[in-house]
């Protein structure tokens, strides 16, 4: 096969080539002027060197690169990174200092970095050089053997394994069609997965059998286990058909409609592949400050990532993806930001923050970035259909006592789709206090509930909430939860302020069109003052929604408790009174916690005594007695749960559901089992993981711990004891609980230690890992090795889909890698869960 020639030429001066086209701003305006002295100081600058890949996709269709041509590609990075940076703009000393922290998207100076964008994303991730020409590649037997390709696809066996086989004779085939489109075979570029060398040594041998580690997994040997799986069960790296590649995104935004999953924002690197990283020596970056856990300033600030402008489309079932041409008020790339189905054709985008950049040239040639994050306080709507961007302004429905309240912008919270009945809101006048949340920006007024009301923006509210009713049937509603907010430059805290979005239809057509109101009304939740039980506050903590039915089943045995709590009754005289009681869940034997009426009065110290579901257990000694009534009463409508998270470095383990009928949250025990005390309450404290609901399973994938969070962020020394490091519980790449239970899946536990040292650790025995390719992590536990963040799991249609992010190995934390290819997990369709 020979080579493509490639007509551009590096020049030998890169920067001086550079400065010939480039009008480079000197560092004016109401900044300093740094010194080279200045510049080079440790404190202010630091250095940083490429992230390699964990995972990625390579085209079958890709000739040959020979050590030159790497060099070469090498180069030319370099030299269109410089030219990235330098087509940065200073922006104004007030911008970023005296005015707003969040982020604008003036039409025509977004227009204009959207085009810059597309251009050096076109130079650094599109293979319009790289692929041969589809008319004249020649498939011969020696091509599928070819010994000229790299180390990765060496190891990997991609063209000498059996599966590419099939796809040359298919691509063969449509080459003998007539085809007077280049594009449609280029629409039929295989690209299969390969794994990098510095996270080769995770890969199991052939010869290693498949151990089922958590029951939720069943054998899945015949779909490609051994090349990348932690559990050994029916998990594969998925191949994909594109004409382009598809990128490794981090702290991106990914959400799945009608089994299509739409990938936008986040960082991707500069490079396609390890060998095509370029030098990073002449950059200094003065990043962002502060950063809160998962957000890695090795990665938000390194030079060699860039923001990502573009939408990818996959298609789940075909493998398919796609970069659509995007028009209208098309968001600025955003790092962080959600997104929810608004309808059955449109989302909707919140949140994120974006990072700008600004350059200055020195006279050694040392690039000095100054980076800077602006959050995101705008609302956009995609219709996908025809890939059209709309702007949504929110604007904050006064309540009690604020006629001017501010929805906060924010990132790292939770947002999710509803669909609520549009009868009056559960939460009346009667609720005491209304402006609960320490951090929401709020303006109050003297004159009172009244005044609120009468306001021109609850006249608005209530037009706007009309017009939904009468067109909107269909359209969901939002709800956003927790997040951080920007108060100041390089500072974040951390909310729990609970917001309902609604967005006014205008009018509707066919196949599912919807023009919406270019102004969306935001209501606040309200908690009751000293009542209601609510989660602190907290970012990156994992969500996901949870049907009623899983609360409404009953067992055999739980249906004879239910009939023996119906026919009699426990009366125990004592002078204390406690109100009548009722489990989070009707199917759990060791859960008697008693949730609180949404808008009970109940004094706090009740309130801290019954957080617990332990303290109503089958069997177990009342302190309080008086006549209780065991009667299981389920919510009756759906609810979403919320589980760990951090506010800044602290993490949380503590597990929380909101009921969407009653608008009432519910703290819930999760246990462990113990061989010797049974089971027992624990946290599991991690940030910065995904959650899914799989009927009764619920499964968190990635996070990390809080040890971790200590040496990432607060400079502490890495574990000595390395197996008591294992034993942690959270290590797990997947957690897993079962809903019904609330029990932790998959291991045991026990408590080790006495007095102030005690605490709960894995009861495993270790694992004979003999069967890693270089037997390094003998005696450790298989299903933590690695941990992920800043990815985004989906399910569809029995699928756990894993979108890009980053992989670490939890005992070597710096060696931190991107997930380039695609990661899937096929569930069985019963639950298989003890």
């Amino acid at each position: 096969m020979s080579s493509p020639q490639f007509s551009f030429k590096v020049p030998s001066n890169i920067d001086a080539e550079l400065l010939k086209d480039q009008n480079v701003s000197p560092w004016d305006h109401e900044f300093e002027h740094p010194t080279t002295k200045d510049a080079n100081t440790k404190e202010t600058f630091t250095k940083y060197e490429p992230i390699p890949y964990a995972s990625n996709y390579m085209s079958l269709l890709t000739p040959p690169a020979s050590e030159a041509e790497q060099r070469r590609l090498r180069l030319e990075n370099e030299m269109w990174l410089k030219k990235y940076y330098l087509s940065k703009k200073l922006t104004s000393h007030a911008t970023l200092r005296h005015g707003s922290v969040t982020s604008t998207s003036d039409t025509s100076v977004t227009h204009s970095e959207r085009s810059k964008s597309g251009t050096f994303l076109n130079r650094f991730l599109d293979d319009t050089d790289g692929i041969a020409d589809v008319f004249e590649i020649r498939l011969t037997h020696e091509a599928l053997n070819s010994d000229a390709r790299n180390e990765e696809k060496k190891k990997s066996g991609t063209f000498g394994s059996l599966a590419a086989r099939p796809y040359y004779d298919h691509y063969q085939r449509l080459r003998t069609m007539d085809i007077r489109d280049r594009t449609i075979l280029k629409r039929h570029t295989l690209w299969m997965p390969i794994v990098g060398k510095d996270f080769a040594s995770l890969r199991r041998s052939h010869n290693r059998g498949v151990e089922v580690a958590c029951p939720l997994f069943v054998d899945g040997t015949s779909y490609i286990p051994k090349e990348y799986d932690t559990y050994g069960g029916c998990t594969i790296i998925s191949s994909v058909f594109s004409e382009h590649k598809l990128p490794a995104f981090a702290y991106h935004c990914a959400i799945d409609v009608n089994d299509d999953v739409f990938i936008m924002g986040g960082l991707v690197a500069c490079y396609k592949y390890d060998e095509e990283a370029p030098n990073l020596q002449d950059f200094q970056v003065d990043g962002v400050g502060n950063l809160p856990p998962p957000l890695l300033p090795k990665i938000i600030n390194n030079p060699s990532m860039i923001s990502n402008a573009r939408l990818y489309v996959m298609s789940v079932a075909s493998s398919h993806v796609i970069r659509p041409k995007l028009s209208g008020n098309v968001p600025p790339p955003l790092l962080c930001m959600k997104a929810s189905k608004l309808t059955e054709r449109h989302i909707f985008y919140y949140g994120g923050f974006e990072i700008k950049t600004e350059t200055f040239l020195d006279d050694k040639g040392i690039y000095h970035l100054k980076k800077r994050a602006f959050v995101n306080s705008t609302g956009y709507i995609l219709d996908t259909v025809s890939y059209r961007f709309s702007k949504v302004e929110l604007v904050a429905q006064p309540y009690k006592f604020v006629t001017y309240p501010t929805l906060a912008a924010r990132f790292g919270h939770m947002q999710m789709s509803v669909l609520t009945n549009k009868g009056s809101s559960y939460h009346g006048s009667n609720a005491k206090n209304y402006g609960y949340n320490e951090s929401t920006e709020t303006d109050t007024s003297s004159t009172g509930e009244q005044s609120a009301l009468n306001s021109p923006a609850m006249s608005f509210y209530s037009s706007s909430k009309n017009c939904n009713t009468t067109h909107g049937s269909a359209v969901y509603t939002i709800i956003i939860f927790g997040g951080y907010r920007q108060t100041g430059d390089d500072n974040y805290e951390a909310m729990n302020d609970l917001w309902k979005i609604e967005v006014p239809v205008i009018s509707r057509g066919k196949r599912g069109y919807y023009k919406f109101a270019d102004t969306a009304t935001a209501s606040i939740i309200p908690k009751n003052e000293n009542t209601d039980p609510w989660p602190s506050a907290r970012a990156f903590f994992g969500y996901s929604r949870a049907g009623s039915g899983l609360l409404a089943r009953t067992s055999t045995y739980d249906g004879m408790l239910d009939r023996l709590y119906e026919n009699f009754s426990i009366n125990l005289t004592s002078a204390a009174n406690v109100s009548k009681t009722k489990p989070i869940f009707p199917n759990i034997p060791h859960a008697r916690k008693e949730p609180l009426s949404p808008r009970q009065s109940t004094p706090k110290e009740t309130r801290s005594n019954s957080s617990s579901s332990t303290n109503f257990r089958v069997g177990s000694p009342l302190q309080n007695s008086s006549p209780v009534q065991w009667k299981r009463q389920p919510p009756e409508g759906d609810l979403f749960v919320i589980h760990g998270g951090s506010d800044n470095t602290k993490v949380l383990g503590d597990m929380w559901w909101f009921d969407l009928d009653t608008e009432s949250w519910t703290e819930v025990t999760t246990y462990g089992k113990d061989q010797e005390r049974g089971m027992t309450p624990i946290k599991v404290c991690i940030v910065g993981q995904s959650m899914v609901t799989v009927g009764d399973i619920n499964v968190s994938l990635g996070g990390l711990n809080q040890e971790e969070i200590d040496r990432l962020y607060l400079g502490k020394d890495e574990p000595k004891d390395i197996a008591r490091h294992q034993q942690q519980i959270g290590n797990d790449f997947l957690t897993i609980f079962d809903l019904n239970t609330q029990c932790l899946q998959g291991h045991n536990v026990k408590r080790i230690g006495e007095g102030k040292d005690s605490r709960l650790v894995l009861a495993d025995d270790e694992s004979n890992n003999s069967g890693f390719n270089d037997g390094s992590y003998h005696g450790l536990n298989v299903t933590g090795l690695v941990t992920s963040f800043g990815c985004q799991v989906l399910h569809t249609n029995g699928t756990l889909t894993l979108v890009g992010g980053l992989v670490a190995k939890r005992l070597e934390l710096d060696c931190i890698g991107f997930r380039g290819a695609v990661l899937e997990s096929v569930l069985p369709s019963i639950s298989l869960a003890s």
